[in-house]
């Protein structure tokens, strides 16, 4: 009764906002390994340039530390695409959270017009049933009392129990559905 598409829709976007924090964490992680690779490249140019001032510059150490500080240039580059990254991911899973929290609504609008609509048809229900089983006992008891033959009469009361033997096990039977599902 509830729309398929609506539950459809929310378990995509659960899927997608399970996709995209994973890759969020696997940006993280690229992130953290960037950090650490730009600190040991910043430790390394230091290192050389230490050595530079110990010792006579040497033009294939000054080679080695301007690679190194390219490096640097790179991963900073990179660090900065993955924070970019890492933000735009935050943004979608908001949006995303967004949706799934619209669709909760409409899917919980939905529940309650289904259970409103539900109630209503049964309240129908019940009160034409009352209106049917008031009017077949009338005629009931109208033919009742035409019959004046005992035999014919305990033959009808026999038939009279097991159908209202019929109606009261159904009866109970809807009451315990009831008691079961709000048993308090």
């Amino acid at each position: 009764m509830v729309n398929e598409k609506l539950i459809q829709e929310k378990k995509e976007l659960e899927y997608q906002i399970s996709s995209i924090l994973k890759e969020k964490e696997n940006l993280n992680n690229k992130l953290n390994e960037t950090k650490k690779q730009l600190e040991i490249l910043k430790e390394k140019i230091e290192q050389k340039e230490l050595e530079l001032k110990n010792f006579k510059p040497d033009e294939e150490l000054k080679k080695e530390i301007e690679e190194l500080k390219n490096q640097i240039k790179i991963l900073s580059h990179n660090k900065e695409l993955l924070e970019k990254n890492l933000k735009d991911k935050d943004a979608i899973i908001a949006e995303k959270e967004r949706e799934k929290l619209k669709l909760y609504e409409e899917l919980s609008e939905k529940i309650e017009m289904v259970n409103h609509q539900m109630f209503e048809y049964t309240i129908t229900i019940i009160k034409s049933l009352l209106t049917e089983v008031e009017e077949t006992l009338t005629k009931f008891e109208n033919c009742f009392s035409a019959i004046k033959d005992k035999e014919s009469m305990l033959v009808i009361h026999d038939h009279f129990q097991k159908i209202k033997d019929i109606i009261i096990n159904k009866l109970n039977k809807v009451e315990e559905s009831i008691i079961e599902k709000f048993p308090d």
